[in-house]
Formats: C-alpha cells, sequence, structure tokens
C-alpha cells in the first residue's frame, strides 16, 4: 500500500513492493495515531533507498505528528538501518518520496504504542526555581497540554522570568502558545498569551500564585521555553498584607483628608524635647519593619536621637486612637553624598530601636524596582501633616493628594527651577499649581501604583524642597528613589542595632553602578598616638671619682642621650655647651633641649698610679 492510517497498540508498515524496489515519482503517506496517554516508538527492520546529498532526491521523511506540518524528527536514505524513532505525542507521520529516476528495495518497520512517561507540568512551592518544556532544547511535543503552577510563601512576592522562548508564532497566538494567569486556577485571571521568539517581559505576581500552561497544536512546534522564579519577603507578620497595600481601599495643599488607614506607612517624626514637644516636624515612611526612609534636612536643627521620636500608625495627632505605635530612634544614617546648598541626595535613613508590629494601620511601602517606568502625567499621590497653605499651620489629620509627574525639562525650564534640578530628582505637580506638598510634609513618600500589579503601591521619591508652596510652575522637588536603591538595599540589609551614641553615622560610601563586593566591614580606626616621652634629667650625673685599673666602659646614659665614650677625651680649654636636643618622639612630639652645661676649666682626676711589677 501507498499509505494508510493506521491505529492500534503495535502493527508493521513497509514500502509498497517490499522487498521488491519501490516504485518512482510517488509520494506516500502514513499515520500512525495511538491514545492520547501514549506515545509511538518505531523500530526499522531494514532501510534501502536512493542515497543522494541531503536526501534530495528520494527520501523517507518522519514527523513529530499527524499532518505534513508537524515538526520533522527524521530523514533517511542509503542503506544504513535507522536507530529507534520516539514520537513525543499520539501521532507519528511518514512519507516516502522517489524521483523518475533510480529506486531500491524500500523499508520495512515495526511500531508499538508506550505509555507517555515525558514529564509534562508540575506544582512548585519552593520559594525560587525554574522549569522548561518537555524535550528542551530539543522540539516541544506537538498536541500537548502541560500545567505549572508556582505558589509561594504569604508576604511574599513572586516574579517570573523568561530566561530562553522559542514557539510556533501566529495571529494572536491561535495556534502554541503559553498562558500565563494570576493564581493557582485555569480560572484565574490571565495576565498573557505569549508565542513565537521574542522574550516575554518579567511577570509579577498580584498575590503568591502563578499558574502557567503550554498549549501545541499537531503542526510546527519550537524549542519550548526555561523559565524561573523568585520570590522576596516583604516583612511584617505572615498573613498580613503585602508591602505598599492598605486594607482601607502634603503639608498637602489643594489636597483632602486621608481614610485613617489609608497610607499605613506613613511615619510622623515628632520632637520628643524642648519647647516643641510633642510637635510633629517632618514625614517618613516604613520601608521595612526596622527602618524608615526620610529627607536628611529634616536633621539640620538637630541629630541628636533623644530630641525626636518616630510614630506609625497615626492619623490624627490631637487624638489618642490606640493604632499608634511609638519609637526611639537606634541611630540615624544620613546620604554621604548630601548637599545642604544644592538640597542633592536629600535623603536618610533611620533605625527603629524595634520592629514595628505590622498590622492593617501599619505596613511598609515597597520601593520602585529599577525597571519600572513612570513617564510624565503618571498620576501619584502624595501624604503628610504640613501645613495646608503656604504660610499657614499644620494639618493635625493626615492629608493626601493626587499630583501628576513632571517632564524633567519642563521642571529644569528657567521659569521653573533651571539648573538646580538634577538627574537625583523627580518634579511632581500641577503647571497651574494649587496641589503641593508644603512645611512639615519634608520626608513623607511619593507613591504610585505598581505598573504590573495596580493593587500595589510603590514610592519613588522622597519630598525635599520647592519654592513656596502650590505655585504655578514652582513644582514640588523630590528625591530619586531609583538612584539610592544599592544605598537603601545595603543598609537595610546589612546594618544591625545598638550603634550607640548620639551622632549621626558615619557616612556609607556611595556604591557605584556596576555595584562592587562591599566590604565585610569598614576600615578600623586608627590607633590612638603613643604618649609624649618622659622629661630628661635636669643635668649629667658626675663622672666617677677614679678610672678602675682595667679601664671598663662607662654605662650607656638613658636612650633619649648619646651614649659617652668609654674613653674620655684631653680636656679641652674650654667646655662648650652640649648641643640642644631636637629628636622627636614616635608619635610626632618634640622633646624639650637639654639645659646649657656650666662653662670652665675642669681638670680630670689623676690617674691612679702602676701596678707593682
Amino acid at each position: 500500500d501507498c499509505g494508510k492510517q493506521l491505529t492500534g497498540s503495535n502493527g508493521s508498515v513497509t514500502s509498497p513492493n517490499y522487498p521488491g524496489p519501490y516504485p518512482t515519482d510517488v509520494t506516500c503517506v502514513w499515520v500512525i495515531s495511538v491514545k492520547p496517554s501514549q506515545v509511538i516508538e518505531l523500530e526499522f527492520k531494514s532501510l534501502d533507498i536512493e542515497y543522494s546529498k541531503k536526501c534530495k532526491y528520494d527520501s523517507l521523511e518522519i514527523l513529530d505528528g499527524s499532518t505534513s506540518k508537524s515538526a520533522e524528527l527524521e530523514t533517511f536514505c542509503g542503506s544504513t538501518t535507522p536507530s529507534l524513532v520516539r514520537s513525543s505525542g499520539k501521532s507519528l507521520h511518514i512519507t516516502l518520496k522517489s524521483d523518475e529516476a533510480d529506486t531500491g528495495k524500500g523499508f520495512q518497520a515495526v511500531w508499538r504504542a508506550v505509555a507517555n512517561n515525558m514529564k509534562c507540568g508540575a506544582t512548585f512551592t519552593d520559594e525560587n526555581g525554574s522549569f522548561q518544556t518537555p524535550g528542551y532544547p530539543n522540539q516541544y511535543p506537538t498536541n500537548i497540554e502541560c500545567e505549572w503552577v508556582i505558589t509561594v510563601p504569604v508576604a511574599h512576592s513572586l516574579t517570573l522570568t523568561f530566561n530562553k522562548f522559542d514557539m510556533e508564532e501566529s495571529s494572536k497566538c491561535k495556534y502554541d502558545h503559553v498562558e500565563i494567569r494570576d493564581g493557582d486556577k485555569a480560572s484565574s485571571n490571565l495576565i498573557g498569551r505569549y508565542c513565537g521568539s521574542s522574550l516575554p517581559a518579567k511577570v509579577y505576581a498580584q498575590g503568591t500564585s502563578l499558574y502557567i500552561k503550554l498549549a501545541s497544536d499537531e503542526s510546527d512546534t519550537g524549542k519550548g521555553f526555561q523559565v524561573s522564579w523568585t520570590s522576596k519577603h516583604l516583612g511584617g507578620n505572615t498573613g498580613l498584607q503585602l508591602c505598599g497595600t492598605s486594607k482601607t481601599g502634603t503639608r498637602i495643599v489643594g489636597g483632602i483628608v486621608a481614610k485613617p488607614g489609608a497610607w499605613p506607612w506613613q511615619a510622623a517624626m515628632i520632637w520628643a524635647l524642648g519647647s516643641d514637644k510633642g510637635k510633629q516636624f517632618c514625614g517618613g515612611s516604613l520601608v521595612d519593619p526596622e527602618w524608615v526612609l526620610t529627607a536628611a534636612h529634616c536633621f539640620d536643627i538637630t541629630a541628636n536621637k533623644k530630641m525626636m521620636f518616630i510614630r506609625l500608625g497615626e492619623h490624627d495627632l490631637n487624638k489618642k486612637e490606640g493604632f499608634e505605635q511609638d519609637f526611639a530612634i537606634d541611630h540615624i544614617y544620613i546620604h554621604p553624598d548630601w548637599d545642604h546648598h544644592t538640597t542633592d541626595n536629600d535623603l536618610a535613613l533611620i533605625r527603629l530601636d524595634r520592629p514595628a508590629n505590622l498590622t492593617g494601620r501599619v505596613n511598609t511601602i515597597c520601593l520602585s524596582e529599577p525597571e519600572y517606568k513612570f513617564p510624565p502625567s503618571t498620576k501619584c499621590m502624595i501624604s503628610g501633616w504640613g501645613t495646608t497653605q503656604e504660610d499657614g499651620a499644620p494639618s493635625p489629620v493626615l492629608m493626601q493628594a493626587k499630583v501628576p509627574i513632571v517632564d524633567r525639562q519642563a521642571c529644569r525650564h528657567n521659569q521653573s527651577y533651571g539648573e538646580k534640578i538634577t538627574e537625583n530628582m523627580i518634579c511632581a505637580g500641577l503647571r497651574q499649581g494649587g496641589v503641593d506638598s508644603c512645611q512639615g510634609d519634608s520626608g513623607g513618600p511619593l507613591v504610585c501604583k505598581n505598573p504590573v500589579n495596580r493593587r500595589q503601591w510603590v514610592q519613588i521619591g522622597v519630598t525635599s524642597w520647592g519654592k513656596g508652596c502650590a505655585r504655578a510652575l514652582k513644582y514640588g522637588v523630590y528625591a530619586n528613589i531609583k538612584k539610592y536603591l544599592p544605598w537603601i538595599n545595603f543598609l537595610t540589609s546589612t546594618i544591625g542595632g545598638g550603634e550607640g551614641g548620639d551622632d549621626v553615622s558615619t557616612p556609607i560610601p556611595t556604591l557605584p553602578p556596576s555595584l562592587p563586593p562591599i566590604p565585610s566591614s569598614l576600615p578600623p580606626s586608627l590607633p590612638p598616638l603613643p604618649p609624649s616621652l618622659p622629661p630628661l634629667p635636669p643635668s649629667l650625673p658626675p663622672p666617677p671619682p677614679s678610672l678602675p685599673p682595667s679601664l671598663p666602659s662607662l654605662s650607656p646614659l638613658p636612650p633619649s642621650l648619646p651614649p659617652v665614650p668609654s674613653i674620655l677625651p684631653p680636656p679641652p680649654t674650654t667646655s662648650p655647651p652640649l648641643p640642644q636636643s631636637t629628636q622627636q618622639s614616635p608619635g610626632g612630639n618634640t622633646v624639650p633641649p637639654l639645659p646649657p652645661q656650666p662653662s670652665g676649666n675642669v681638670d680630670p682626676p689623676p690617674l691612679p698610679p702602676p701596678p707593682p711589677e
């Protein structure tokens, strides 16, 4: 027979007229199909097909599927018996082609259905890991559906990254494709459907699970994909909400009163001593249970940590509502490149004396990832207890306002701030004014919706400075957090508590963009200088009355004086004064000069008589 549909659990297939020569100028097609849970093993008993380079004349072609568009497994010609051929799915497509010239005996083969033991799909609960399509880096099978479910612990983020990707391309990915859903079920919200050869963008789960499904049809395939996932603990106690989320679903000018608990990462810096005791003077944001991010200029008046404290969970400064948590300050870290004159690098980190208790009214804020984009006109939020109008009184309740991100060139316009705006700053506000942060809001957060998870807020700026409040063309200026992520991450992940003292810490050097390895510890301080040498005696001791017979050497004087020669020189006519000493101590202290010796002729003592012979 020249071609046939074959089914069952086993069988044989031969070329027409076998073992006689197969016909010229023919195309014969056999399709073998077995159960969906099985694959096919094809074993050749003999092969004799006209040989040509790349089998361009006569050939026996085997495809991994049921159609002529299925992926190619093997193409044979010549007389070498092939090794076992195995399908990846439930079908094999076999085609014998001959031209008008020479032929051969053809082929004889047997086939059998076997269980499909190829792993396809899995459930993962590890915090990090990877997987790939069946057969990778070879072609993935036709007619398959593979499902993977990734679930990480609560209070963890989940990020999926495609490292390699090669699938059949089609309009709207209607043939082979991989789809990703935000949850652990096939009915979860669809994030995206992908095919072709372009790497998909990173995928961020809104919760703690992702569902990934690979589907292929009966025709063309590709190498498939390699994918990895990572998770990160977002801080807080197990079971509480993720960073950047609130359970309530600047000095704010043009703003409105915030709902209690709407911005659970908002921190208030309050004076603990002095005439302003109990007054809020700056804001901040809880970026870790033990760390508050604020502005460096908040410490211009004083950096004495005993003069202030941090309050979280606050809404109305005039009321005790029961959600507040107060913290002493363990240490203050000013950014090492903070410039008071230009207000560049206006950033500081405060380590609390203990971790915050994360609740519905207290939570951390996520920091913007480097790859997140917030183009001009992106609507973001500011919050604080600052004055609600220029030169006005501060607000006792937390205020909030919506502000758009402003193009950097517009903010650097001569009518705005000109060259004062650096790459380390973000501008936000309305061109006509009317909405802004103001005195008392300094250090507070500028937050925007996460571009890949709209349920989550991320902090992109720290309230820094501006001319007046809510004036036209005088936008609010914020420290750009993206520029400081290495510094923030270094401190919050490596610095411990118990620094002690009231002073601001020794600045930590700014990490360069290439992020070289961080030293395990800061260099030790230099040892103290040695004490100065003791004073020298006021005068030399008197010489001995007479020399012993053997004329021994005199004992040396103290190390600070030159040694006395072993034989006294002849007496000079006049004894010159001793030279002034200008020796230096090891620590750099000058030894006081010796006082002058008395002048005049001094006779040496008489020598003893020679010994008797």
